[in-house]
């Protein structure tokens, strides 16, 4: 399991030299637009895209949320029951395509509006012509023309 954190940078580059000195680890990916730093220890997958995108509510630029990355589509779900046991409102997406992978997962807001998600990646693409093949494949699907997280019309996560 992993703590994941979505960021809109202004400046890519510099954004991912600062987090690879802090994090002391190269990016697992860098696409046009996006890096993404995959960790261990400690356990994180933080995602950087160059902003762009206007501002959503509290200020926070849309795109930007929290998550916790799972091992799989079971622990996905089992997530998603308990979280409905509490009587909480979760979205469902499945086989979806964010963040350069397919992925399942379910998205839950705070009190006070912080999306979280809980996702498990069931492949990750090192490039856009990959992303573009499992869609023409039937492997993933493309998010919803507006979606939060991840149209690249719309700008990735």
């Amino acid at each position: 399991m992993r703590t994941h954190i979505a960021l809109s940078v202004k400046d890519l580059a510099a954004s991912v030299r600062f987090y690879q000195a802090l994090l002391g680890a190269p990016p697992a990916r860098v696409l046009p637009g996006y890096a993404q730093f995959l960790l261990d220890e400690p356990g994180l997958n933080l995602a950087l895209s160059q902003a762009g995108r206007p501002a959503g509510a509290g200020g926070a630029a849309r795109g930007q949320h929290f998550g916790v990355e799972v091992e799989d589509a079971a622990a996905v779900r089992s997530a998603l029951e308990r979280v409905r046991a509490h009587g909480l409102a979760a979205q469902v997406e499945e086989d979806v395509l964010c963040c350069h992978a397919r992925q399942d997962k379910f998205w839950a807001t705070d009190p006070d509006g912080h999306r979280w998600e809980v996702f498990a990646v069931a492949e990750r693409y090192g490039s856009l012509e990959e992303e573009e093949e499992a869609v023409r494949q039937g492997r993933a699907h493309p998010r919803a023309p507006g979606a939060e997280c991840c149209v690249r019309e719309s700008g990735c996560c």
